[in-house]
């Protein structure tokens, strides 16, 4: 189906504490190749005749009433590089954020459910603003424990990420402290090498006196 559809602004809007804000949740867009009919050679040739055509899909996490998906333009391909880019390749716009399916406190049914409404990853479900609630069974429930979930992966990365710098600390004194003792060592050796030469030259000297007095008997 050819929707060429412009979405509002405030569609995309959150009411919050200090008012009406844009809305957390990312869009999702890809491009891809659809068969066209081409009316004017159908009609020239007497036989359905199709060019391919790439177009647009952009999903919106919560709502497929917003999802567009129509004949893509030069400026989609200069505003959405990354996703053209993708699509010159061959590939697939790849979802971003933890797959709902990857979630083990969800059923597959419950995972289904989530999809058909474009809600594929745990940050879809935790950014999505709290009308939508009325969709879903238990959806303030779920979007708290989404929103718990992502809190503590976050507290765990901040973990690990402290951890990996005490390491990394750890190292750095301990090569400082031996490249300081390797230094104290060498400090030493030459402090032997000065003190053993001083010694020899000493006693270069006595000698060099007891030598005269040897010669003046």
């Amino acid at each position: 189906m050819n929707m060429n559809v412009n979405v509002s602004d405030g569609a995309w809007m959150t009411q919050t504490a200090q008012g009406w804000m844009p809305g957390t949740r990312q869009t999702r867009i890809s491009f891809y190749d659809r068969e066209v009919q081409n009316l004017k050679r159908t009609e020239e040739e007497g036989r359905p005749i199709f060019d391919m055509v790439v177009f647009i899909k952009k999903v919106p996490p919560g709502d497929k009433l917003l999802e567009i998906d129509r004949k893509a333009s030069k400026r989609d391909f200069m505003q959405y590089p990354q996703e053209y880019e993708l699509y010159k390749k061959h590939a697939t716009t790849p979802v971003v954020g933890t797959p709902l399916t990857a979630w083990p406190v969800m059923t597959r049914a419950q995972v289904a459910e989530l999809h058909a409404m474009n809600i594929l990853t745990v940050e879809d479900l935790a950014n999505l603003p709290d009308g939508y609630g009325q969709k879903m069974m238990g959806f303030q429930n779920w979007k708290q424990k989404a929103q718990s979930f992502l809190q503590a992966a976050k507290g765990q990365g901040e973990f690990e990420r402290l951890q990996a710098e005490l390491s990394k600390r750890d190292e750095e004194i301990a090569r400082m402290k031996a490249n300081e003792n390797a230094s104290a060592e060498l400090m030493r050796s030459m402090q032997a090498r000065l003190e053993a030469i001083e010694a020899e030259q000493q006693a270069a000297k006595s000698d060099g006196k007891a030598r005269k007095a040897s010669v003046a008997i």
